[in-house]
Order: C-alpha cells, then structure tokens, then sequence
C-alpha cells in the first residue's frame, strides 16, 4: 500500500490518505466501499455493476484511495488515468464515506500522486454541490456533463 506523506490541505490535521495496491488490502476494505458505492448508485450504476467497479480496481484500471481513522477506512475516492492524444489526465470516478466534505481535503494527495504519474490535470465529474465544496481548493467548472439515453430509439 502506498501512502503520500506530503502535507495535506488541512492545517489543523494530517491526512493520510492511502492507495490501495495490492489484493490483501482490497480484501479488508472493499466491503465498506461497496457499502458507500451502494447509498448512491444512481452515480455509476448506468456504467458499471458493483463487481466491474472492484474488478476495474483489482486490475490496476483504476485507484482505489482510502484514508483510515481507528475504526478503520472512513473515506474513499476512485480514480482512473486517462489518457488524451495531447494530455494525460487523472478523472476521479467516485468519491464516498462517512465524511464527504474531509474526502475533498484529502484531494491533495491525489493531486501530488496524479502528478508524479505525469498527468496535467485532475477531473472530476460528480455532484452539482461539488462545485461549491471543491471551489475552495482552486477546482473551476469546465463544462456540463449532459446524458440523453437513447436506447429505446428504433431506425426508420
């Protein structure tokens, strides 16, 4: 498991948040993900069933950060890099736990790690609220993200 030691965006308290590298550890903290993945499905459910979410993460395609407290994990963030024909970039997918708002500080360590994985920018695609919670932390709106399902269109 790796850990980013770098100074985190609270100045009252250090946050440690971790990476999850290996499968002994997913083991011991993917039920309380998948129990945070559960309270808000409708943010990942038109894309992935819960297994593919681990399994996306069991094999290296995604990130799975967790930060501990003495109860054990509390907050969680998926993360995946993404690679553009002129940037690489890192999108976090998801982000849950028992303090939202602490994950957002957490960031930080995402950033320092997105970086020295030679990514130029960090994306993320969440909740209207969102914007107001990461404004602080020099994060913009960039576009709107808008979805139309058309399967249930027939060709004439």
């Amino acid at each position: 498991m790796d850990i980013v030691t770098e100074a985190g965006r609270s100045s009252v308290e250090r946050i440690e948040l971790q990476l999850v590298a290996d499968d002994a550890t997913l083991a011991v903290v993917w039920p309380d993900v998948e129990r945070w993945l559960l309270r808000a499905p409708k943010y990942w459910q038109d894309h992935f069933a819960i297994e593919d979410i681990r399994k996306f993460v069991k094999d290296g395609k995604a990130q799975l950060w967790v930060e501990f407290d003495e109860g054990g994990p509390h907050i969680a963030a998926i993360t995946e890099v993404i690679e553009y024909p002129k940037k690489r970039a890192l999108k976090v997918l998801w982000v849950g736990g028992s303090d939202v708002k602490r994950a957002f500080q957490s960031l930080g360590y995402i950033e320092i790690w997105a970086r020295r994985s030679k990514c130029e920018t960090v994306e993320i695609l969440g909740r209207p609220a969102w914007l107001r919670l990461l404004k602080p932390f020099d994060y913009r709106e960039k576009a709107v993200y808008l979805e139309m399902d058309i399967s249930s269109l027939w060709e004439m």
